[in-house]
């Protein structure tokens, strides 16, 4: 029996379509796609979201089949600067 999980935010990757540069703030974020999977602990503030599926079959493993990282970048005022 072949088995698939996706975990982190694979269903909310087509929202980020709402996040706009240089007009979305931090709470603007938060509101549509919830909180990062992880942030950056130097430098300019970054946001990470993380998504994966993995297969497997019977008892074996589990394999990576795919992953997505999506970042948010906020200047010093907390506004979307980068994103990709």
């Amino acid at each position: 029996i072949k088995t698939t999980e996706e975990r982190g935010y694979m269903s909310k990757f087509t929202r980020f379509d709402q996040v706009q540069k240089g007009v979305s703030t931090r709470d603007d974020v938060r509101r549509v796609l919830g909180s990062p999977s992880t942030q950056s602990d130097y430098g300019q503030e970054t946001w990470y979201y993380i998504a994966n599926t993995s297969e497997s079959v019977a008892v074996a493993a589990p394999t990576l089949v795919d992953q997505k990282v999506w970042f948010l970048r906020f200047n010093s005022e907390g506004v979307v600067e980068d994103m990709g």
